[in-house]
């Protein structure tokens, strides 16, 4: 009953730090009394799991990013074919960027030098922070691809997947600054993603 208890109160903490970002805070900011303020817990409990608020921040992006590629894995596996599953990729993609989803605080953090990106490198022999990292979405969309043969094999798989990462990063960066309504340039920019991946990586 006590490993339940602390298993909730440390979900309810994860919660809170994604629901302060999704509403626009940043992590570096962030303060734990804000977080135990959200999940309705004290302070000083919040310190009984983490032993400072960059470990707090850290576990509760990845728990986050875990979650929401598990998701999209999910719906990407409803899909019979490659461009489906491209294609429902990037939908999600777009719908967790309107969101302010944590997954992309997760990609700064263990792209920026400093104490976040260190307890990124910690974690990643842990189980869940390793299936919390976007490149799992990748690396099965390239599997799928080469399975259906649509992806060559002119090329390795590592460099199929940066390859494949850098146009959704790109993706991402471009959705984020056409959050307006656009929707028809943002459609048209899937299309055309899809087109240059295959025309890059094809068979």
């Amino acid at each position: 009953m006590r490993d339940e208890k602390k298993n909730d109160k440390v979900t309810a903490i994860y919660k809170a730090v994604q629901e302060l970002v999704e509403e626009g805070a940043d992590f570096r900011t962030l303060r734990v009394s804000d977080v135990s303020a959200k999940a309705g817990i004290g302070k000083g409990t919040t310190y009984e799991y983490f032993s400072s608020k960059e470990e707090m921040i850290v576990k509760a992006v990845s728990y986050s990013s875990y979650i929401m590629v598990t998701h999209i894995l999910a719906e990407m596996k409803k899909e019979t074919s490659f461009k489906g599953k491209f294609m429902i990729m990037l939908k999600e993609l777009e719908e967790k960027i309107k969101q302010r989803a944590c997954i992309f605080r997760y990609l700064n953090m263990i792209s920026e030098e400093g104490v976040y990106k260190e307890l990124c490198a910690e974690l990643i022999n842990d189980v869940e922070a390793k299936n919390s990292h976007p490149m799992r979405v990748i690396s099965y969309l390239v599997d799928e691809g080469i399975k259906e043969g649509v992806l060559g094999n002119s090329f390795s798989k590592n460099y199929m997947e940066v390859s494949v990462f850098s146009k959704i990063i790109a993706f991402s960066m471009y959705t984020d600054t056409n959050l307006s309504g656009e929707n028809c340039r943002i459609e048209e920019m899937k299309q055309q993603l899809y087109l240059g991946i295959c025309r890059e990586l094809g068979a």
